[in-house]
């Protein structure tokens, strides 16, 4: 993960929301971006609170906080549910096993955004559910029924996944249910406290300042992101050794493998989690964070299924644990160059077409327009810019540090924009004889465009126009200004 940059595009959009918040003191509930909507517009940041730590990390350390904020997110996340399945099922090559596959899934889905604070709430969800599945007595399992719906209250400010809570109460609940019946046969339990837990969940969404909107934003931003069919295209035509699809098949035969090396069954709510979030990964990149976080719980009964657990002698354990140490030791020696030359390194190898000049040398990647943005900054007016969806977000997050007014054509919030306002994005990409009448209807002075095929016929026919002049072209972008005749 040291050698992924910031690869999402969004979040310079959270960072330029948490600028507005920090300046205005207040969550933006009006339209401060697009000109293509009335400055009366509303505006819905659901997540206020993660942007304004995005914010406060990025002012502090950098770009380069926000990268190692995701990295030791994960690690974090994932170290704390190896160690509670460790615990209980008291094999650690096994556990560290599971909790690698996870790492990897997780790691795949974990974007420098939100969701990393997120990871944290749900993998600390996870944590107090599954030790209050193994523990003795009530007291735990009340800790949780507590914890649970006020860490969805929090996450309902964080990430519009919050309601991933609900049926995680739901599946602690039932596994609680089946731990205490095999260990006490005949014993009655009432299931009212998860019950009443996952009840609180669903409702702790109304703790987020917008109240009871917010079911509706979480169902808009959900229901615009691309439909099962469509994903199921790109899955079908994606390599057969793509890095999501060997992730995903991965886990699956893990899984199966565990439960039938070990001859045993997976429980039925283990596997309907494992099932569901295997299927909400395939809709949404950010179910592999959910999958691969829960996946060490959903091994675990299969980890434990073993014979009886002798444990070390002292003398063995001494030297177990000596071992352990040194060999600790000698990989953080032999890493030490690598962490000290880390973006030399990257830069080197560059697998994710990061950025090797300065600066944020191979902490964002090449095409994000630094450049461009610095001109566009030093305008005495405002401009209002056309630009690429990947590029908006920085150009906005710049632009906002010295200019108010709306500046950008739109935002990476699609169910804040109505569908025309949309289509003619596409339709001016499409057809490149409707951009004139188009930016002179809007009062467009810039336009940012990536060298693409898509692109490549607009780009040719501004660059014909005696209007538009390129004021900045490079490898991977050309930006034009509009001129006065």
């Amino acid at each position: 993960m040291g050698f992924v940059p910031m690869m999402t595009p969004e979040a310079w959009w959270y960072l330029a929301m948490g600028r507005l918040i920090q300046v205005h003191e207040a969550i933006p509930a009006a339209n401060h971006i697009a000109y293509t909507l009335p400055i009366e517009a509303p505006s819905f940041l659901l997540e206020w609170m993660a942007a304004r730590a995005m914010l406060w990390m990025q002012q502090w350390g950098g770009v380069e906080a926000l990268v190692s904020a995701r990295n030791l997110a994960l690690a974090a996340s994932i170290a704390l549910l190896t160690a509670l399945v460790q615990r209980d099922a008291r094999h650690a090559g096994l556990s560290a096993a599971a909790g690698l596959l996870g790492a990897l899934i997780a790691g795949i889905g974990l974007t420098t955004s939100p969701v990393m604070f997120a990871a944290l709430l749900f993998a600390t969800a996870l944590g107090l559910g599954h030790a209050s599945v193994s523990a003795r007595g009530r007291a735990l399992s009340v800790v949780a029924w507590v914890c649970l719906p006020l860490l969805a209250a929090l996450w309902a400010n964080i990430e519009a996944s919050c309601l991933l809570m609900v049926p995680a109460a739901l599946w602690f609940g039932a596994k609680r249910a089946r731990a205490v019946r095999d260990s006490e046969p005949g014993a009655r339990w009432h299931q009212g406290g998860w019950l009443v837990s996952a009840a609180l969940c669903a409702l702790a969404p109304l703790l987020n300042p917008r109240g009871a909107a917010i079911y509706g934003h979480i169902v808009e931003v959900f229901a615009t992101r691309p439909q099962p069919d469509a994903i199921s295209a790109l899955w079908m035509q994606a390599p057969l050794f793509s890095v999501p699809r060997a992730a995903m098949l991965g886990g699956l035969m893990v899984i199966m493998a565990m439960y039938g090396y070990r001859k045993t069954r997976p429980h039925p709510e283990d596997l309907l989690a494992a099932l569901g979030l295997a299927a909400l990964s395939l809709l949404y990149q950010t179910g592999l964070v959910w999958l691969g976080l829960a996946l060490p719980l959903i091994l675990a009964r299969g980890i434990a299924a073993r014979g009886p657990w002798h444990p070390p002698g002292p003398a063995r354990s001494l030297w177990l644990r000596a071992g352990l140490g040194a060999s600790a030791l000698l990989c953080a020696l032999l890493m030490l160059p690598l962490l000290l030359s880390h973006a030399p390194i990257a830069s080197q190898l560059n697998l994710f077409n990061a950025r090797t000049a300065m600066p944020h040398r191979a902490v964002i990647q090449a095409d994000v327009p630094l450049e461009v943005a610095g001109f566009l900054t030093q305008a005495g007016t405002p401009p209002r810019v056309f630009a690429d969806r990947k590029h908006e977000p920085y150009l906005i997050f710049r632009l906002l540090e010295r200019h108010t007014a709306r500046v950008m054509f739109s935002d990476p919030r699609t169910e804040m924009y109505p569908p025309d306002v949309l289509a003619l994005r596409q339709s001016i990409l499409g057809d490149v004889s409707l951009w004139r009448g188009l930016f002179q209807g809007w009062g467009v002075s810039a336009v940012v465009l990536q060298k693409t095929a898509r692109n490549q016929a607009l780009i040719t026919q501004m660059r014909e126009h005696p209007e538009w002049l390129p004021a900045h072209e490079d490898e991977e972008l050309v930006y034009l200004v509009k001129v006065a005749r």
